[in-house]
């Protein structure tokens, strides 16, 4: 599947999900796309340092895969939005913000539902 199909998906998989991407190990955006006719809250630029960051994040938490198993996903919760960024393979981290009036379990299982491994083909 493509990174583009993927992210689609996603966007449709619920009607809270406001942005999605799909980054690389490297923090580079390999694709995204917000919902039409929301207010954006962050930019492009800073879009890119968030996916720098989420990037080394998850891989500073590898360290303790021995101990407590693989991440499945992480949920940061901000006054105005909810984001979960969650791996896809061991190459790419998908990374949506959803908002905080939708119910998190659904919208993290509608995610789960669209990745590679959860009845859908692979990430290219």
């Amino acid at each position: 599947m493509k990174c583009e199909t993927l992210v689609e998906k996603i966007l449709d998989s619920d009607h809270h999900v406001r942005f999605a991407a799909i980054f690389d190990m490297s923090g580079n955006i390999k694709a995204s796309k917000e919902r039409k006719g929301i207010t954006r809250m962050v930019n492009p630029a800073k879009t890119k340092e968030w996916a720098v960051v989420a990037v080394n994040a998850w891989k500073n938490r590898e360290h303790l895969y021995s101990m407590i198993g693989e991440g499945q996903y992480v949920l940061a919760v901000y006054k105005n939005l909810k984001r979960i960024t969650m791996p896809v393979g061991k190459n790419h981290l998908i990374y949506v913000t959803f908002d905080n009036d939708g119910g998190q379990e659904d919208v993290i299982r509608s995610v789960q539902n669209q990745k590679p491994g959860f009845g859908v083909p692979g990430l290219e």
